[in-house]
Order: C-alpha cells, then sequence, then structure tokens
C-alpha cells in the first residue's frame, strides 16, 4: 500500500499470447473495446514494455485490469463493498499432477444430505473474492440459484425471481459482448470460467467480463457461428429461451449493429493501435484480418436480429377499434427486439412477451369510448 504503481497495489501482466494466436495484439484490446460501447464494466488495458533483470519479454505486454476491490469501486459508485465472485473451473488432479477432470461453473442447484446446498461444491466454481471483508457466507448467491432454478422458461414464475435479483439488461450486454467476439472460453458460452459476478450493496447481480483472449478470429469460434449455439449450461440455455431476456441479448446484438461494429467507429480504433504500436517499435500485424472477420461476424448477427424482428403493431382486432362487454381487456401485438418498453397513452404498462416478438398487455377501462394510444419505445 505505501509503494503504488498508478494509484493500485497489484497488477496483472498479460503476455498477449504471442507468438502465434494474435500477432496483431489488440484482439483483446477490441472487445473489450466493444464492451465499453455497449455500456457494461469493462478491463482496461495499457500496453508496456516488460523487462525482466533488464531483458525485454516478447514484444509488447498488456497491464490488464482485472475484477477486485479497486475495480468495482471505480464501477460501482457508493456501491463497492458489495459480493464479489469469480466464476471458474473446478479442476480435478491425480497424484501425477495430471488433469483428470474438470467441471464447468453453473448455478445448478447443488445439494447435500437434507436437500441443503452444498457449499464445498460452490466454492469451487463461485470463488468468493476478496472486497474489503471476506466470509463464507453464500446465502445471497444460493437465493440466486433458487431464482435462475424457478419454474421454465416463458412461465412468469422464473421471470419474476429471477428479475427480482438479476439486471437482465446488464447480463444480456455482457454475454453479447462475449458473443459477439466469439470467445467461447467464457461463462455464457461454452465453458463456465473467465467471468465474474457482483451483488452492489442494495442493488441487483451484475456480470463482468473478464479474459477475452479468444476472439475476433484469433482462436475464437468461426464468425458464422449462430448466436446461441455451443452453450452447454441448461441454467443458461434456459436463460435465453426466456423470451423477454433473450430480447435483451437481441437487442444489444442490435445495438452493436448499428453503431460499435460499423466500420467508421471500429476501424479508426484499430488503425490508431496499430499505428502507435508501429511508432514504439512493436512488429504488430496490421488489423485487415479482424476488419474482415467482424464484417462477416456482423452478418451473422444481422441475419439472427432479422429472423427475430417483427414490426411494431397491434394485433387484437387488426388494430382497429372494438367493442368490450368487460372492463379489463388484453391487447396483443408484435415488436422489433429494439422495443424495451410500450407506453399506453404515455405510461409504461407490464408487457407480457409471449415469444421473441409478440407481446400482451392487459388494460382496465373506463364506461364510454376508450382512446388507446401504444408507443414502442
Amino acid at each position: 500500500a505505501d509503494n503504488q504503481l498508478l494509484g493500485a497495489t497489484e497488477f496483472n501482466l498479460d503476455w498477449l499470447e504471442q507468438p502465434g494466436r494474435d500477432n496483431t495484439f489488440q484482439r483483446e484490446k477490441m472487445s473489450f473495446w466493444i464492451g465499453d460501447q455497449l455500456d457494461v464494466p469493462f478491463t482496461h488495458q495499457k500496453y508496456v514494455f516488460l523487462y525482466v533483470n533488464g531483458r525485454q519479454r516478447g514484444e509488447i505486454y498488456i497491464d490488464s485490469q482485472h475484477p477486485s476491490s479497486e475495480y468495482v469501486s471505480g464501477w460501482f459508485d457508493k456501491k463497492s463493498e458489495g459480493e464479489l465472485f469469480k466464476i471458474d473451473d473446478w479442476f480435478e488432479f491425480n497424484d501425477e499432477v495430471a488433469r483428470e477432470f474438470n467441471q464447468n461453473a453453473q448455478l445448478r442447484n447443488y445439494t447435500t444430505t437434507g436437500g441443503e446446498k452444498k457449499l464445498a461444491r460452490y466454492r469451487w466454481s463461485w470463488e468468493k473474492k476478496f472486497n474489503g471483508g471476506l466470509t463464507d457466507d453464500h446465502s445471497n448467491l444460493f437465493a440466486l440459484v433458487d431464482a435462475m432454478n424457478t419454474g421454465s422458461a416463458g412461465s412468469s414464475a422464473y421471470h419474476e425471481a429471477v428479475d427480482a435479483l438479476v439486471d437482465v439488461e446488464q447480463w444480456a450486454r455482457v454475454f453479447a459482448t462475449r458473443r459477439i467476439v466469439a470467445d467461447w472460453d467464457g461463462y455464457s458460452y461454452s465453458r463456465g470460467k473467465n467471468q465474474f459476478m457482483y451483488l452492489p450493496n442494495g442493488g441487483k447481480w451484475q456480470m463482468l467480463l473478464w479474459d477475452l483472449d479468444f476472439s475476433l478470429g484469433g482462436g475464437s469460434r468461426e464468425a458464422s457461428e449462430g448466436l446461441f449455439s455451443g452453450v452447454n449450461d441448461s441454467v443458461i440455455s434456459k436463460f435465453y429461451n426466456h423470451p423477454a431476456f433473450r430480447r435483451a441479448y437481441l437487442r444489444a446484438m442490435s445495438d452493436a449493429l448499428d453503431s460499435v461494429l460499423t466500420d467508421g467507429k471500429m476501424h479508426p480504433v484499430m488503425d490508431a493501435n496499430y499505428a502507435a504500436l508501429q511508432a514504439n517499435g512493436v512488429n504488430a500485424a496490421n488489423p485487415n484480418a479482424i476488419k474482415t472477420w467482424v464484417r462477416q461476424r456482423r452478418s451473422t448477427m444481422q441475419t439472427a436480429v432479422n429472423q427475430a424482428n417483427a414490426a411494431f403493431q397491434i394485433t387484437t382486432s387488426n388494430g382497429a377499434d372494438f367493442s368490450s362487454a368487460n372492463n379489463l381487456v388484453r391487447l396483443e401485438g408484435t415488436a422489433p427486439v429494439s422495443v424495451r418498453t410500450i407506453t399506453v397513452n404515455g405510461i409504461a404498462y407490464p408487457v407480457e412477451w409471449t415469444s421473441v416478438n409478440r407481446w400482451r398487455v392487459s388494460l382496465a377501462l373506463e364506461p364510454g369510448a376508450n382512446d388507446l394510444s401504444l408507443a414502442g419505445l
């Protein structure tokens, strides 16, 4: 604490997978930049030259911020004393120190005698980190497990249980960031690791990106891989298959298509990184391969979003006037994934999403004529 580096008491040096996986030295940096543009907490990275006993190691390194007490205090103003968990595999080794197996982290209901949560199992994959204090209390995590395993996808019980504890929009945007760059080696994709979860005091569970080095064509999945392919976790599949949550995920994709992944937005950033590396004598490849990969990825994403979209309209009575003998009526319709809120006469109403693009609202009427104006925001 009395010898800080740029205000920090620890740092994490990343060798950028030299020499083979990323000869541009900027795939992971650009992946976190995409997270920044989608307005989720991301890892700040600084290029550094590393010398050990006077000898330079590699072409270039990254000083990569990682989720810690310092990290959460920067992202969650006045809510930085919450609970921080690292999501990781459970690795088991034999006496020859060879790996016997590993199990991905999942928010499954692991129980022991009497049906109680098996704390020893959760400690492996949901590692509670020091954040101004350390306890072995996992009760908030267990409440999240119960919520994620309530009911079935599409049920109101599941929606209410998860929405009460989880910042769904934030989770969806973090999941979308990892999927956009096709980094399969993380939670919500093909693995149960390389991510953090944070519960701010008085807030809802947040996802924190970490370790995106299989990305943007450098060891990643193909640019053509689907937006829901490769998930090996039934709890996450259930999240994706719940219509309202699926919409939030696709909405993040839609936002990225309209801005972040366009040539005019992304190429100047990559070109500036390349120019800076060249100016400092770093033997980095130009980012043309990334640009080509992103264009292909964007095409895959656009197809998926187009398939999910529908025009915003009222389908009840084909949108025409109608009469009802009851004072409670239910209106139904369709909407594109970009719509998050539906208002009736300027007031936001609770919406039930019966599919990825079909909605339903219940309205109380007054006697006589009722003029109803609906808007999708």
